[in-house]
């Protein structure tokens, strides 16, 4: 005979039964009511208890907001796997700053293929090879940022834009693209709106001019600490752009401001 206060495993697991026999009787309305009064947390916890459990709490669209998670001693790779478990359907994430490396995109890919906004920003490991099998692998994506990825070159973006031509925003600061790179963007001319190249120091006119050219959707565009542009190349610049940063690009005159944004007349 059991302990006073301790329910024999017999019990324990009769009482389970009946709670999942109840609740499988309520209509989804009325879960879904129930779970409204829980925190994501608690809806995971239920969703973990057991098969018919997991069915009844798992609701057909999930939001589930992660603003912080520590890895801390955990090796990306099976972290990467672990969410993607329990988040399949996962459309953004963000690891900036991380230690992302072969490995890892290799995982990325397998089993986040419903993403189309990707944050790798920072991920000094990246290189074109990595991108390429992003690209690949990922054609959906809509939203790239591969900021301070500076391994990443004209080879990488070309191979990315061979399959990604769903791209609207695509970020690419301190990248190692030159003129030649610029010329791939022609496969996303009709979807890119957003393009960040600050800190690409080999841009010139010459390429800046045929990127306009080429992508007259463009609403805005950072060229931060492009030494080589002076303005002259955003002369024929769409209606559309919106937004325009020069800040660093020291060839910048009044004149080729002028040429941008001419003066009103009259």
């Amino acid at each position: 005979r059991g302990c006073a206060g301790r329910m024999e495993p017999s019990v324990a697991a009769d009482s389970a039964a009946i709670a999942a026999a109840s609740f499988s009787q309520l209509d989804s309305d009325t879960l879904a009511h129930v779970a409204s009064f829980l925190s994501s947390s608690e809806v995971l916890a239920l969703d973990s208890v057991c098969r018919e459990w997991s069915s009844l709490f798992r609701p057909p669209q999930l939001a589930l907001h992660i603003t912080r998670v520590s890895l801390h001693g955990t090796p990306l790779g099976g972290a990467l796997r672990a969410f993607s478990r329990r988040i399949p359907t996962l459309s953004t994430l963000s690891l900036r700053g991380s230690d992302v490396d072969g490995r890892d995109v290799r995982v990325l890919c397998e089993c986040y293929r419903c993403l189309t906004e990707l944050d790798l920003s920072g991920c000094d490991a990246l290189q074109d090879v990595h991108v390429a099998r992003i690209g690949a692998a990922l054609p959906q994506l809509q939203k790239l940022c591969l900021n301070g990825c500076r391994d990443v070159s004209d080879a990488g973006l070309a191979a990315l834009l061979a399959h990604c031509r769903a791209l609207h925003s695509l970020e690419l600061s301190w990248c190692d693209i030159s003129d030649a790179g610029l010329v791939s963007l022609a496969a996303i001319a009709t979807s890119l709106t957003a393009l960040d190249l600050s800190g690409c120091a080999m841009l010139t006119d010459r390429g800046v001019a045929a990127l306009m050219r080429r992508c007259p959707r463009l609403a805005s565009i950072h060229l931060e600490g492009c030494r080589e542009v002076s303005g002259w190349a955003l002369a024929t610049v769409s209606p559309r752009l919106r937004e325009l940063t020069l800040s660093g690009a020291t060839l910048v005159s009044d004149a080729g401001v002028g040429a941008v944004a001419p003066a009103p007349t009259g």
